[in-house]
């Protein structure tokens, strides 16, 4: 399962900049391909 992290609410950067980031730095480390699906959330 894919972990990307927690938004910290106390961060000046809005939750959408931060889930950027995340799924970005994803995608540099080979976590996510590059144009691929993202997985479900679990239920």
């Amino acid at each position: 399962m894919l972990q990307l992290g927690q938004i910290d609410r106390a961060d000046d950067k809005p939750p959408y900049r931060q889930i950027a980031t995340m799924l970005r730095e994803a995608i540099i480390s080979g976590q996510l391909e590059a144009g691929g699906r993202l997985p479900s959330e679990p239920r």
